[in-house]
């Protein structure tokens, strides 16, 4: 039974090696050949943390195949150094990205910055791996998988963005579906099923957290306030019926004398 187990498992690693190999293949050549959305190019910081981005995460998509498949200790130990570092700056340039993210955010931004924390995890548990000398080379590389797996997260957005495209499906939401897909199955490669069920509790607490902070503030600016006789004097507000205009409910005069 173990053994159908590690089978199966070693299975689904490689089917999902090497699809996310070849749909990075295609991404890379993509980023590495188109200029960026402007909105990366506007400010220096914004140019700054888009070049980081793709040269980071070119290096991460690369850099751990050749550990997976050398079997020098030495080089693969160096690789993973150079990985951790490199996801270190891969992870700030997502964190400084993650506000201007596209489709609806209350979705993209929580499942981002889930994926960050996941990303952390990983560079974390590498970290601790190369430090600790009692350690196994194949406890090493696992620490390894886990960080590569959930950097392809990024592509298989890529990916699910190209499929729903190509059936014409959720044409108004694409990205979300697209983002909140790929966080399951990179994050869910890494780790397992809890860590895909951890991402949608995630999600519904941000989502619960902001309604309710946002409740909060209409409630805290449409509290009534009475207004002063001055104020009575140059503002007048009174119901206005026009069912096309975006404030059907109210109308706002202002008056202007000249005490000239």
């Amino acid at each position: 039974m173990f053994h159908a187990q590690h089978v199966m498992n070693l299975i689904q690693r490689v089917l999902f090696a090497a699809l996310s190999v070849f749909a990075n293949f295609g991404i890379l050549y993509f980023h590495w050949t188109t200029p960026p959305h402007p909105k990366f190019t506007v400010l220096q910081k914004s140019r700054v943390s888009i070049r980081l981005h793709l040269l980071s995460g070119t290096v991460n998509v690369l850099l751990p195949i050749v550990a997976f498949c050398d079997s020098n200790k030495t080089s693969v130990v160096a690789i993973c150094w150079v990985t951790f570092f490199v996801d270190l700056v891969h992870l700030a340039t997502v964190i400084h990205q993650t506000p201007n993210v596209n489709g609806q955010r209350n979705l993209t931004v929580p499942a981002y910055q889930f994926i960050s924390c996941v990303k952390l995890v990983s560079a974390s548990g590498l970290l601790y791996a190369l430090l600790d000398d009692s350690l196994k080379m194949l406890e090493k590389v696992e620490w390894l998988w886990c960080v590569w797996a959930n950097h392809q997260t990024y592509a298989w957005v890529r990916v699910w963005l190209v499929l729903l495209h190509q059936v014409q499906a959720c044409r108004e939401s694409r990205y979300t579906v697209a983002v909140i897909i790929a966080g399951t199955i990179g994050a869910g490669q890494a780790y397992g099923f809890t860590v895909m069920t951890a991402l949608i509790v995630w999600l519904l607490a941000f989502n619960w957290v902001l309604k309710r902070n946002t409740y909060a503030l209409v409630a805290r600016f449409s509290s009534k306030k009475q207004p002063t006789v001055e104020e009575r004097a140059k503002v007048r507000i009174g119901p206005f019926p026009n069912p096309d205009s975006l404030f059907a409910n109210t109308r706002l005069t202002l008056f202007f004398y000249n005490h000239s």
